[in-house]
């Protein structure tokens, strides 16, 4: 299974350790990394060029990429999503509703093929009272176990 992984310069260490997980289950893995050096554009378009049977996001990478119509890109793709979200467990005061605001583009349009993964209770939470309209949503204690769950709803 061909699949790309796009992270933020930041969390290079997670979507090498996210790599692993992937290669060590089969996948042929593209590691992309979104920062400056990129526009959003120039990495949706290589994406989609790669035609990926599978795209890993890590920290919600790219999710900053919008459609014409406004909604995050990635709905466009004809692959399916994981997405971990990772931000929430480095935030100081998990406390005050602007840790969170990063988080609002998941509030709008997503995909069905679109499956999210919480490293951390606070972010999860706020997740499920805020944003309902995410179509799958789960707490995990780490990638690899998102992983597998995500094969075992891919073969279901």
């Amino acid at each position: 299974m061909k699949t790309i992984i796009v992270h933020k310069p930041e969390q290079s260490h997670a979507a090498t350790d996210l790599r692993l997980i992937l290669e060590n289950g089969g996948h042929q893995v593209r590691i992309m990394e979104y920062g400056p050096a990129i526009t959003g554009f120039q990495l949706y378009q290589d994406i989609e060029a790669d035609e990926p049977d599978m795209l890993c996001t890590v920290g919600l990478a790219g999710f900053n990429i919008k459609t014409d119509t406004g909604y995050v890109a990635y709905i466009n793709l004809s692959c399916p999503n994981i997405h971990f979200i990772t931000v929430g467990r480095d935030v100081a005061d998990r406390s005050s509703p602007a840790a969170y605001e990063h988080l609002d583009c998941l509030a709008g349009t997503l995909s069905i093929a679109m499956f999210f993964y919480c490293l951390d209770r606070d972010t999860y939470d706020y997740l499920h009272k805020n944003c309902p309209d995410i179509p799958y949503l789960k707490l995990v204690a780490n990638m690899a176990e998102g992983v597998e769950d995500f094969m075992r709803e891919a073969a279901t």
